[in-house]
């Protein structure tokens, strides 16, 4: 198995200048620059794992927020893909762009799948910023692997965030029009998936918090990524 290179991260004031590639810093958010010290051990933790258990290259990884990270069925879900998981609860957008030499690139992945944004709104980030941490986070990927497939799953519908429910769609359309401009990336649409017959949050989708979800919530996501999957690999 090839050892796995993780390039070191840039210090925070550097990275949401010079990484994230923002023309207007007024675009950041002032917690953005702490992402290296939240999230410390959790990255250490995957590079721990990565020496003693080096994952396979040519994978389709899943970077996000806990949504990722509790997914423990992802490898039985994709039993036609090598897939590796790197979900941090509490995270957002910008640390997944902050991250993306650790989370990302070093496994040379054939597709990445990405669910962030849902914190981000939580904490009344702009959309628009958002949308522009992710921009990047595509072209730093490009950048190493130009033919990589990168799908973004769409912030779900919760009974926990239903309150927010007009801004994660205005962020969820927003996504889906800037995908739909690159033939390398997809828009997952997991939020009106989840919706019961009376147009709210599915209960049975969700457990007990209202945010996070029952396998059957993690069954429609695998159908929905599956099938964007089978279109491009």
């Amino acid at each position: 198995m090839e050892m796995i290179i993780h390039k070191p991260a840039t210090k925070p004031v550097q990275a949401f200048k010079q990484i994230l590639g923002l023309e207007d810093e007024a675009q950041l958010d002032k917690s953005d620059i702490l992402s290296d010290l939240k999230f410390e051990k959790d990255i250490e933790k995957f590079k721990k794992q990565d020496n003693v258990s080096p994952p396979p290259q040519n994978s389709i990884v899943f970077v996000g927020s806990s949504s990722i990270r509790r997914w423990k069925t992802l490898e039985y879900d994709f039993p036609k893909h090598s897939v590796i998981r790197r979900g941090f609860g509490g995270s957002h957008m910008c640390d997944a762009l902050y991250f993306v030499n650790d989370l990302v690139t070093p496994y040379k992945p054939k597709a990445v799948a990405v669910y962030e944004g849902d914190n981000d709104l939580n904490k009344n980030k702009s959309p628009d910023i958002i949308l522009a941490q992710y921009k990047q986070f595509c072209r730093l990927v490009h950048e190493q692997y130009p033919l990589c497939p990168i799908l973004f799953i769409s912030v779900k519908a919760s009974t926990k965030r239903w309150g927010i429910r007009d801004t994660i769609v205005e962020f969820n359309s927003l996504v889906s029009d800037w995908s739909n401009e690159n033939e390398r990336l997809e828009f997952v649409d997991v939020f009106y998936p989840m919706l019961d017959g009376n147009g709210e949050p599915d209960p049975k989708l969700l457990v007990e918090d209202g945010l996070h979800l029952t396998p059957r919530g993690y069954q429609i996501w695998t159908e929905a990524v599956s099938r964007k999957l089978d279109m491009l690999l």
